[in-house]
């Protein structure tokens, strides 16, 4: 059992490596910031702002980037009920399979 969990997780890792694309960087911003007298920069200190508009809209974007990936990935549905069945037949908790999985 545990063969065909670790071929189950591979095919679905190597399905989503084979759709893989370059996301859209966030734009790295000048800020420093001094830690017992060594000053480290923070080009992305910006994104820990979760209440602009702006971090929203970047956080969006990487969202509906990864949402269409997992869209063109085949049986993608399929796989995840597969995987949760499996966790759920080891008797890892808070795994339960859906109708079709069982």
């Amino acid at each position: 059992m545990i063969r065909v969990l670790f071929f189950t997780a591979a095919l679905w890792v190597v399905g989503s490596c084979a759709l893989a694309q370059t996301p859209t960087a966030p734009p790295a911003r000048a800020a420093n910031e001094t830690f017992f007298g060594t000053e480290v920069p923070d080009p992305y200190r910006w994104l820990e702002d979760v209440k602009s508009p702006e971090v929203a809209a970047w956080m969006k974007s990487q969202s509906d980037y990864t949402t269409s990936l997992l869209a063109r990935i085949p049986g993608l549905q399929q796989r995840a009920d597969i995987f949760t069945f499996f966790l759920w037949q080891m008797g890892v908790e808070g795994y339960q399979p859906t109708a079709a999985a069982k």
